[in-house]
Parts: C-alpha cells; sequence; structure tokens
C-alpha cells in the first residue's frame, strides 16, 4: 500500500467540450463517417459539429479521453483523499468555451492546469450515438495540439509533476505532441513516477507506432482495447491474430529503462485489455521475467445510456483504487464496475456516488 501523502494522480490529454447526440446512420453517411469508427475532423467534416449541437437531444460535457478518467478518478477520490487529488494538463484556448470547459472540470473537483492558446478555440469532441451499442466519435482538437513542451517546466505543472505518484497520459496526445509525451514519460523516470498510456485508438496506433515505441520502455501499464491492441501486435510483428493472451504478452514484454515501485515491487509492466461486454484480459509481467495472464469477468448489463466513456471511466476506476492501496486484482474488477455505472448514463458521467 501507498503512502496516503502520495495518492495524486497527473493527467494528461487533450481538453475538450464533448457532444453526445442520437443520430441515424444517414448523417454518418454524408459525412462519411463509419460506425464505430475514431476520428479527428477534417476542414469539410467542421460543420456536423453545429448539427450536433443543435440536435434536441444533445448534451454536452467536459470531454478528452485523459480529462474523462480525471473527472471519475477525482469523483471516486474525493470522499477518500479530498478535492483536488488529480490534476489535468493540457491546452484550451483563450476563449468562451474555454471557460466554460475549465468551470466544469473544476466544479469536479479536479485542479485544472491549462495552458491558454491565444489565438486556437478550445478543441471539441462529438459522440454520435446510432444505437445502444455503437458510437462514432469525431474531434477538432483545436488548442489541444498546440502545448509547449516547455509547460512542463512552469511552476504548477512541477509542483503537481513532484506531488503525482502516477502520469497518466492518452495516445491522442501522442499524434500531435511525441515530444512532449517523450518529455513526460523521461520526467516519469527522473521523479521514479509511474506512466501510464492509453493506445486511445486505432488509427494513432498505425500512424504512430514508432512514437509509441519510443515510449514503450517508461510504461509501467498500458490500457487498450481489443482492437488497439491487435493493431498495435501487428505493426510489432507483422503477424494479425485473434490470441488476446498472446498480444497481452507480447506488448506487456517489451523492453523497459525503468523499475517503479509505488503499486508493485514485482511486476515490470501491467498490460490491460478492454472486450466491451467480454471478459477484460490483464497481462503481469514479473521482474523475474514471468508472465501471468488473467481474465476478469464483465457483469451483462442493459445500456441505458450509451458506452461513449466507458473505456476512459475504467480506467479512472483502476488507478483511483491504485493509489488508495489496493491490488491489481481487485482494482480491475472496480473498473470494471465504474464502467459499468458509466454505460447507464449519457456521455462520460459517473452519478452513484455510493462506491
Amino acid at each position: 500500500m501507498i503512502k496516503t501523502s502520495e495518492n495524486q494522480i497527473l493527467f494528461m490529454g487533450n481538453a475538450l467540450l464533448d457532444i453526445s447526440a442520437k443520430c441515424d446512420q444517414k448523417l454518418l453517411d454524408k459525412y462519411k463517417l463509419k460506425v464505430d469508427d475514431n476520428c479527428e475532423a477534417e476542414d469539410w467534416q467542421l460543420p456536423i459539429f453545429d448539427k450536433l449541437l443543435l440536435m434536441p437531444n444533445a448534451i454536452t460535457t467536459p470531454g478528452g479521453s485523459a480529462q474523462n478518467s480525471a473527472r471519475i478518478a477525482q469523483q471516486i477520490l474525493t470522499k477518500q483523499t479530498g478535492p483536488e487529488s488529480v490534476y489535468f494538463v493540457g491546452s484550451v484556448g483563450n476563449d468562451k468555451t474555454g471557460k466554460i470547459l475549465e468551470s466544469s472540470v473544476r466544479s469536479s473537483k479536479v485542479r485544472t492546469l491549462y495552458h491558454y492558446h491565444p489565438t486556437l478555440p478550445t478543441g471539441v469532441s462529438a459522440g454520435m450515438v446510432t444505437s445502444e451499442t455503437n458510437r462514432t466519435l469525431m474531434a477538432n482538437i483545436g488548442a489541444s495540439a498546440q502545448m509547449p513542451t516547455e509547460f512542463l517546466d512552469s511552476s504548477l505543472v512541477k509542483k503537481a509533476l513532484n506531488k503525482s505518484v502516477v502520469y497518466f497520459v492518452e495516445s491522442y496526445f501522442v499524434t500531435h505532441s511525441p515530444i512532449l509525451v517523450l518529455s513526460l514519460a523521461k520526467i516519469s523516470e527522473q521523479l521514479n513516477k509511474n506512466l501510464f498510456l492509453s493506445l486511445s485508438a486505432n488509427y494513432v496506433v498505425t500512424n504512430h507506432f514508432e512514437e509509441l515505441m519510443h515510449l514503450m520502455p517508461y510504461t509501467d501499464a498500458v490500457f487498450a482495447n481489443s482492437s488497439e491492441a491487435q493493431t498495435f501486435y501487428t505493426h510489432l510483428t507483422g503477424n494479425k491474430i485473434a490470441d488476446m493472451y498472446t498480444i497481452a504478452t507480447s506488448i506487456a514484454k517489451l523492453d523497459k529503462c525503468k523499475q517503479t515501485n509505488h503499486f508493485w515491487t514485482d511486476i515490470k509492466r501491467c498490460v490491460f485489455i478492454t472486450r466491451g461486454s467480454e471478459s477484460v484480459i490483464v497481462a503481469k509481467y514479473f521482474a523475474n521475467n514471468e508472465i501471468i495472464v488473467k481474465e476478469y469477468s464483465v457483469p451483462k448489463i442493459d445500456v441505458i445510456g450509451d458506452t461513449i466513456g466507458a473505456g476512459d471511466a475504467f480506467v479512472g476506476g483502476i488507478v483511483a483504487h491504485l493509489v488508495t492501496g489496493h491490488n491489481i486484482d481487485d482494482s480491475v474488477h472496480f473498473g470494471i464496475q465504474i464502467a459499468s455505472k458509466v454505460c447507464q448514463q449519457r456521455g462520460c458521467v459517473l452519478v452513484d456516488n455510493d462506491f
């Protein structure tokens, strides 16, 4: 169990305003979007955000993968470790949307450490729900893509880096700021902090595999869904397989340049692979080079809301549980529970505080 004075978490990623709206296939076809796809908007697709905002069923919440996880983690931790146990580092525009976003995130007790871009707008992400289990995500990340590397040297961020026991970064951020993320990874080594990385999306893995491989030696945990993990394995080995045990093992056994002992003293790396309603696969790579892969069942639930943010909630639940002294098994079960609760709401929202 870690010390109670070492329970802060720092998340870094795209600071976005999320739009969730139910729509039909015609809208996706008009903007050449695929069901369950995940992409960044091209210029000609930007009008879709205004269309979604005008829909009567549209809702807006703070968004961005890591920022979602930060809000969920803080909501869980507030009762145990108090407000502002979680930091979020990102970049927003110096605009009305950015102010709305910051106010909303701070209302969830997260300590925002935003860089304010003078000209670019605050980013927006849209979740288009076409059925109970199908959703398409598209983002216009705007100012999120323009956080300078030297922002990590600012006094408030340096203080947060020193106080946090784990840094979590989404790979979406790698697509536009690979040098900055690598700088964070090197800081994690220098300060003996845990570095957790999510693979985020297939297009991220495909287009930025080399940059992700530069980060892997520093990672203490890797999060992915089954599709992302398969894509990563294919780029790693040149082979396509469906065996999640082999895939999880291969990712877990990638070379490391550091050993962090805050959560576990005998494990080099953990790999967490979610598979929707199927069991979660977790690979533990031990210091003696042994690998143990285990499945964790996912209870069947009726999706009342949508599955947007379920993966982010899973991460938030796991990390919050780890920093309060729980083991990996308990933390995975807790993460599954939190993700299930989020599926009962629209967007990445956790209502029930009875954890």
